[in-house]
């Protein structure tokens, strides 16, 4: 991202941050990977994935991608801007928020035990 600022002392940024720091979140961004899925628990490799493009805008001074998630019924925008050459993320609010929970997930739920109703 371009900021004014470090990430971590942007407080517009502090749900993202929080979301990347906690194990339990990154099946919200591994969504965007091609392939993933909430039956897979959005299994995909780092090193080795895709992003599935939906559709692009291009403004005068920015583009906004839509980013298709496995886990959303309608894709998520991403707005980047150009800065000496290189892109960056200039918003990208809608890639961390919820979607479909991995299927691991619901299964460790519905087998869960409760001691208080013992």
């Amino acid at each position: 991202m371009h900021l004014p600022m470090s990430l971590e002392k942007s407080s517009v940024n502090r749900t993202f941050i929080d979301r990347l720091q906690d194990e339990s979140f990154h099946y919200i961004f591994r969504s965007f990977a091609a392939g993933t899925s909430p039956e897979n628990s959005y299994s995909m490799s780092p090193d080795n994935f895709s992003l599935d493009i939906a559709s692009k805008r291009k403004e005068a001074d920015y583009t906004q991608l839509y980013l298709r998630s496995s886990g959303a019924d309608s894709p998520r925008s991403v707005w980047m801007q150009q800065h000496d050459g290189l892109w960056y993320v200039i918003n990208n609010a809608s890639t961390y928020a919820e979607v479909r929970p991995p299927k691991s997930a619901l299964d460790a739920k519905k087998h869960a035990h409760d001691a208080d109703y013992d």
